[in-house]
């Protein structure tokens, strides 16, 4: 009976050929319908998952640029603390604070050479590149080349936000470049 039932409605929907195309037709828009319901869901999870797992990321990253940073802190700290580089920092500093003094002096003088020979092996063991030593006015004192020494200020050579960065940990004491990007030994 169920057969006979069945083959009755089928006959009755899909005799008349406007009603069989009307029905492959619906037929066919609850497919697409269906197809872009389960394309939208997907994508969604997708999008949201991949937020996640970006956002995980970000965190990481912004966390371990923190103990990068920290690390470069306390290198400076170590390279700056050391008593005879001190020694040497306050004499280039006490000899570029004199008006009478010529930048050319500086760059004559024994000082430079000796800062340069104790603070190379310094810099190679923590892996810098260079120093850029500055006083209390944002004034280039010493430098591991002597074109950075003669430049009239920390912003003449440093452009941008690295000027910024640079000039804030001028006022603190002592900045050490790392691929021209300068860290500040205290907070």
């Amino acid at each position: 009976t169920v057969a006979v039932v069945s083959g009755a409605l089928f006959s009755r929907l899909f005799g008349d050929p406007r009603r069989k195309a009307v029905a492959i037709l619906a037929v066919c828009a609850a497919v697409v319908g269906l197809g872009v319901l389960v394309h939208t869901l997907i994508h969604r999870a997708m999008k949201t998952k991949l937020e996640h797992e970006l956002t995980t990321l970000l965190a990481a990253d912004v966390e371990a640029l923190k103990i990068w940073f920290t690390f470069q802190q306390s290198n400076a700290q170590a390279i700056a603390g050391d008593p005879d580089v001190r020694r040497t920092v306050a004499r280039l500093v006490e000899m570029a604070g004199a008006s009478d003094t010529p930048a050319t002096a500086i760059l004559r003088s024994g000082e430079l050479p000796q800062l340069r020979a104790q603070i190379q092996p310094l810099l190679a063991a923590h892996g810098y590149e260079g120093f850029v030593l500055l006083d209390a006015q944002r004034r280039i004192v010493a430098a591991t080349e002597d074109t950075l020494r003669i430049a009239p200020s920390l912003r003449s050579f440093i452009p941008g936000s690295t000027a910024r960065i640079a000039s804030r940990g001028a006022r603190r004491s002592t900045c050490i470049s790392r691929s021209k990007r300068f860290i500040s030994p205290s907070r």
